[in-house]
């Protein structure tokens, strides 16, 4: 029953996302290691991606996140909302993998918390003066991520090549 609320509510998000003509993401891994975490570069970590899916021109996403270290209150205190379907939210699940309460929020890059917008904002300026090193273009994916650096930038010319 849980998973079909899960695909109920993913899929209600997804709507929404297209509707609005920007991108779905699943924000996955979120981890940080020890010595950073209770730290304002946690936030900004996140406030970051905010910028970021802003810069692309907005997204809609969607996390798993743990209760155990307090993940999920952080998230949520930043912009991060339960999923729901059928207006009901969905319940935290227990992840036996990782050996804990799990909780699925969905994010949008338009409605964080206003208390965080000059930081995101601060965020999309650094992202502009951030020169991307790339190796010798060997790679499938490099075209996108000059497109990337581009869109950031606004600068091509800024891309270091490395090889």
């Amino acid at each position: 029953m849980l998973g079909a609320q899960i695909r109920a509510a993913v899929e209600t998000e997804l709507d929404f996302a297209k509707r609005r003509g920007i991108w779905y993401v699943e924000l996955g891994g979120w981890a940080i290691c020890e010595s950073m975490r209770c730290t304002t570069e946690a936030i900004r970590t996140l406030l970051t991606v905010y910028a970021l899916s802003r810069i692309q021109g907005g997204a809609v996403g969607l996390s798993s996140a743990t209760t155990r270290h307090h993940s999920s209150s952080i998230l949520r205190r930043i912009g991060g909302r339960p999923l729901k379907t059928n207006g009901m939210e969905i319940s935290p699940y227990y992840d036996a993998g990782y050996a804990c309460e799990m909780e699925l929020l969905g994010f949008d890059s338009d409605s964080p918390n206003v208390r965080y917008e000059g930081w995101i904002n601060d965020c999309q300026e650094m992202l502009h003066q951030v020169p991307v090193v790339l190796g010798a273009p060997t790679n499938t994916c490099i075209s996108d991520l000059v497109s990337l650096q581009a869109a950031v930038a606004g600068h091509p010319g800024q891309i270091l090549w490395q090889s």
